[in-house]
């Protein structure tokens, strides 16, 4: 730099100056126009809705069904009902503990008691009757013991 006009070493600082500012406002803008892409789009609901009840006065009330979102949850996939056992297919999520007590709902209500067993095979996992009915595609969850 030794030798040049101080105009041609301003010029460079100011030229370094206004491309970092134009990258910079570019950065924002980018990172404003994804944010409010973002915000309005759908997300799904995280709650099923259970038919509505008439109550006194012929007002219904709609009560969601409320399901944790980090439950395991299983289908049954087959029953043997004389050996009172059922295969559960937890593709995709964790499989219950051998021990484990596990409910059985059918289009949302409870309608069985599982005991999970010791015998896995890859996403399946055998589990034996407690009570109830159980039938091939019913919805099996972690019972929650308080």
């Amino acid at each position: 730099m030794v030798g040049q006009p101080v105009c041609v070493i301003f010029s460079d600082v100011r030229r370094r100056r206004a491309v970092r500012r134009a990258l910079l406002l570019t950065g924002i803008a980018g990172l404003v126009l994804l944010g409010v892409g973002c915000a309005g789009s759908a997300r799904p609901s995280t709650t099923a809705a259970v038919p509505t009840v008439a109550a006194e006065g012929g007002v219904t009330n709609s009560v969601p069904e409320i399901r944790p979102l980090d439950a395991s949850v299983g289908h049954v996939v087959r029953v043997h009902a004389a050996l009172r056992f059922a295969v559960i297919d937890y593709s995709l999520n964790v499989q219950p503990a051998p021990g484990d007590r596990l409910a059985v709902y059918r289009e949302g209500r409870r309608v069985g008691g599982l005991k999970a067993g010791h015998f896995r095979r890859d996403s399946t996992v055998a589990a034996d009757f407690l009570w109830g009915e159980v039938a091939e595609g019913d919805e099996v969850r972690s019972e929650i013991v308080d």
